[in-house]
């Protein structure tokens, strides 16, 4: 919570922090920022010991740090984190430059580069996990502010992304998800120049530094194709094998959530039935859809988009 504290202050006080931003110069030049919209498939061989972590608790939920960041891959909403983290250590021991390219994530070993790609207009960028969180309910990774410039939502504070982690032996991805839209998308706008960053909106999260990690359920079928710029999100209040269940939850839900509906698909030779709320187009909206879940009982819920 002092964190938070700290984070809305700063938000308040941003005409007070103009010395300090300019004190520090962003890196235009980083090798993981390709501002055409397409990053490396690949990165540094990762060398040494990683550090993973033992699980743990933070705001009542506990959080369960993974070994390995093999075949990893997720989508979700990304935020973005900066002063007053800027210049602490990170959960690798490394300090932390909001103009670095550089991220947060609950449970990947650290370092993991990963690709992350910006579902909204199909720009991505490669940056180095060396730090936990974020910690605020449906948040998938927490970029910097640097590179949350470069997939251009710093200024909206979150936007829904597609994680990969990049092999650990400096080979490039097998499966390249890519859309056949996303150049000309990219081509309407150019490459975001650097400018002192806003701390409005959802651009601060509830972040806890220290080590540690949390879950996440990797649960999406990714498709080689991804729809750049339709997001949709949902809800889901459960994932089952049997169809039967699926159905049972679907009624208990339909009173309260008329939108509810199950969806299928297939992963590894084995058939999911999820059940989902929605969908809706935003992500205050889903935060809100979320709440109300819960409010109903349905703690285990959470949101996914596609």
């Amino acid at each position: 919570m002092r964190n938070i504290v700290i984070a809305l202050i700063a938000a308040a006080s941003l005409s007070a922090c103009a010395s300090y931003y300019n004190t520090y110069k962003p890196s235009n030049s980083s090798v993981f920022a390709r501002y055409g919209g397409d990053a490396a498939y690949s990165a540094p061989r990762v060398t040494g010991k990683r550090k993973v972590g033992k699980p743990y608790k933070i705001m009542g939920k506990t959080y369960y740090p993974i070994s390995s960041s093999e075949g990893f891959s997720e989508k979700g909403i990304a935020s973005w984190y900066g002063h007053p983290f800027h210049g602490r250590k990170t959960a690798n021991g490394e300090k932390y430059s909001m103009y670095e390219m550089t991220a947060a994530h609950p449970t990947l070993p650290l370092p993991t580069y990963a690709r992350v790609t910006n579902l909204k207009n199909g720009r991505s960028v490669v940056v180095k996990v060396n730090d936990r969180g974020p910690f605020k309910k449906n948040r998938v990774i927490d970029m910097s502010y640097r590179a949350a410039q470069v997939l251009d939502y710093a200024e909206q504070g979150v936007t829904p992304v597609l994680v990969e982690a990049l092999p650990t032996d400096g080979s490039s991805l097998k499966s390249r998800h890519v859309s056949r839209n996303t150049q000309q998308v990219i081509a309407k706008k150019p490459a975001p120049q650097f400018k002192k960053p806003s701390v409005t909106g959802g651009s601060f999260t509830g972040r806890v530094s220290g080590s540690g990690g949390g879950a996440v359920q990797n649960t999406h079928s990714l498709t080689r194709d991804l729809a750049i710029g339709s997001t949709r999100y949902f809800v889901q209040t459960g994932a089952f094998t049997n169809e039967g269940n699926a159905k049972k939850q679907l009624a208990v839900l339909k009173p309260d959530f008329p939108s509810t509906q199950i969806f299928t698909n297939s992963v590894n030779g084995t058939t999911y039935y999820r059940v989902r709320i929605g969908p809706v187009n935003t992500v205050d909206t889903a935060d809100a859809l979320l709440n109300n879940a819960e409010n109903a009982g349905w703690v285990g819920a959470r949101v996914v988009i596609e």
